[in-house]
């Protein structure tokens, strides 16, 4: 059983990783019609064409599915297994690129390329199998397939599988998102008592033998400041206010400032970083920039949106303070090399949040302002259903358009929030846990120091963010008020059920192999946790969880 299993592992994760499924694109749907295709043809799902499909994303443009199969046993305890099927690109593999989804093509390459120490010595060891989605994940979707097929193939079996496999996790994760109604829909038809959600992304370990299982996952938020300064002709710089300026303080208030690190359960996230930093000017002329924006990543444990957005707030008027004191200063030295009289306070702190900025515009201009914006918003919406927008553009352009209808035309930050939302999770803020749940992670760590002398430790979060936050929604009166009014694309382009999140409630934990260098061109997955030990760890839980050990 055991060399069978593993074969079927290997071939499957070599036919997936072949199958180029770049995010974002349609070529997602190609290996969806693989996976679709590979349970169809299995007796169990023949005989039982209801117990497989392709649930379509509403409203997506690139007609994407998420798809499912369940193994129906004894009983209603259910145990769902879910991951992703879509990859990042391959773009970093540079010459490589020919060869990133065929993994002994590309290790014969990569004998020929510069790499660490730790890289050269994995590749030589032949312990490692190499290439784009080896390890996030289409290793983790093979071994949960191939488990899925065995138990297909069971005669006596308690409880119930339901395999998800979804698109988009490293994007918007639409996939996961869309998928909370399907859930919502099979659970009520065949009569399921969801227990867990288990995912099965790759872990990082120290060294072999110390793994880590996962019973939680970050959360994060993706703030975009908006700076609109006073445009002016170089010349006559003292005239003018220059957002990049300001923005660039922004940056320097909040870029790896640790004081956004909220510690939980003795773990701490990273700092926030800057993905996107740039004026607003299209083309070159000698004036400063009218406007310009960025966006931020705050990866988070315990605070709720609400509260990094004060945090955000406040850190964005200390920047405009500083901006407008450094203003100051220069101009009055400037002013006595001139001889002239020193200028008083020009600019005052003025920092709103799109929610107050959008009540601002009412305010102001009354429903004309909302018949524009709505006029506005569906051409902004038509622009990203067609791919010419990207949703961070797309908010900068509904700022601009909802400042145009605010009387006061004096420099300005606004802060928006941009999709995509991760709340975070984790099992511990569950009201009540199943007991086998709670017992779960220790009944692993057991295994696998019986069977490989292994040793598995708890980790809460998963750092990573994963579709495991959907799963749930903790302290939603927290998290619900504030995300829609801040997110001018909310219910729009993008949408959280949180409803379904809420009613659903399922605990995670995540089982997954040893993976290294996710979205590097080095990124591989250790061969025997791929083959032998996580489809072990999946099945000990399985069968735990479902009382058949």
């Amino acid at each position: 059983m055991a060399d069978a299993r593993s074969e079927r592992i290997k071939k499957l994760t070599l036919d997936l990783v072949r199958i180029q499924s770049d995010t974002g694109t349609r070529q997602e749907k190609d290996v969806e019609n693989y996976l679709h295709a590979w349970l169809a043809e299995h007796e169990y799902f023949q005989n039982h064409p209801d117990y497989f499909g392709q649930h379509p994303l509403p409203e997506d443009p690139l007609k994407r599915r998420v798809v499912w199969g369940l193994v129906k046993g004894q009983g209603d305890q259910t145990v769902i297994l879910m991951h992703h099927h879509d990859v990042v690109d391959a773009f970093d593999y540079g010459s490589l690129a020919k060869w990133a989804y065929d993994p002994s093509k590309l290790e014969t390459a990569l004998n020929d390329v510069a790499l660490s120490p730790d890289v050269r010595r994995d590749l030589a060891s032949g312990q490692w199998l190499f290439g784009r989605g080896t390890g996030d994940m289409k290793g983790g979707a093979a071994i949960q397939f191939a488990l899925l097929e065995e138990y297909a193939d069971r005669p006596e079996f308690t409880g119930n599988i339901l395999l998800l496999s979804v698109p988009d996790e490293e994007s918007l994760s639409v996939g996961m998102r869309g998928s909370l109604r399907l859930l919502s829909s099979l659970k009520t038809k065949f009569k399921l008592n969801y227990k867990i959600l288990i995912n099965s992304e790759p872990h990082a370990k120290a060294q072999d033998k110390t793994g880590t299982f996962h019973v939680g996952s970050a959360g994060k938020l993706l703030p975009l400041i908006y700076v609109r300064g006073k445009k002016t002709h170089i010349g006559h710089i003292y005239q003018g206010f220059n957002p990049v300026l300001l923005l660039c303080e922004i940056v320097l208030q909040t870029e790896l400032n640790t004081d956004y690190a909220d510690p939980a359960r003795g773990e701490v996230p990273p700092p926030p970083s800057w993905s996107y930093l740039r004026d607003r000017k299209e083309v070159y002329d000698a004036s400063i920039p009218a406007s310009a924006g960025g966006y931020l990543s705050l990866i988070h444990l315990k605070r709720s949106p609400v509260e990094l957005l004060q945090m955000l707030q406040t850190s964005c008027e200390t920047a405009f303070e500083r901006v407008i004191k450094k203003i100051q200063q220069s101009h009055a030295a400037f002013s006595r090399k001139k001889n002239m009289a020193e200028p008083g306070p020009l600019w005052t702190v003025n920092v709103k949040t799109f929610s107050e900025l959008y009540r601002q515009a009412l305010d102001d201009s009354g429903p004309a302002f909302q018949e524009a914006y709505d006029r506005f918003l569906a051409s902004i919406v038509a622009g990203i259903e067609q791919q010419r927008l990207n949703m961070p553009e797309a908010t900068f352009q509904l700022i601009e358009m909802t400042l145009d209808h605010v009387k006061d035309l004096s420099p300005i930050v606004v802060i928006a929030l941009c999709p995509p939302y991760y709340p975070p999770i984790h099992n511990d803020d569950f009201q009540s846990l199943a007991v086998s749940v709670q017992n779960l992670t220790g009944h692993l760590i057991r295994f696998a120091a019986n069977q490989w002398q292994e040793s598995y430790s708890i980790t809460n979060y998963m750092m990573g963010l994963t579709d495991c936050s959907y799963a749930a929604l903790q302290n939603g009166e927290n998290v619900i008020p504030y995300i829609g009014p801040n997110m001018p694309l909310w219910q729009k382009s993008y949408d959280i059920p949180f409803a379904e999140m809420q009613e659903l409630s399922l605990p995670v934990i995540n089982i997954g192999p040893w993976g290294k260098d996710h979205h590097k061109f080095t990124e591989r997955v250790y061969k025997i946790d791929l083959y032998e030990r996580t489809p072990a760890l999946l099945e000990c839980a399985i069968n735990y969880l479902l009382g058949e050990d």
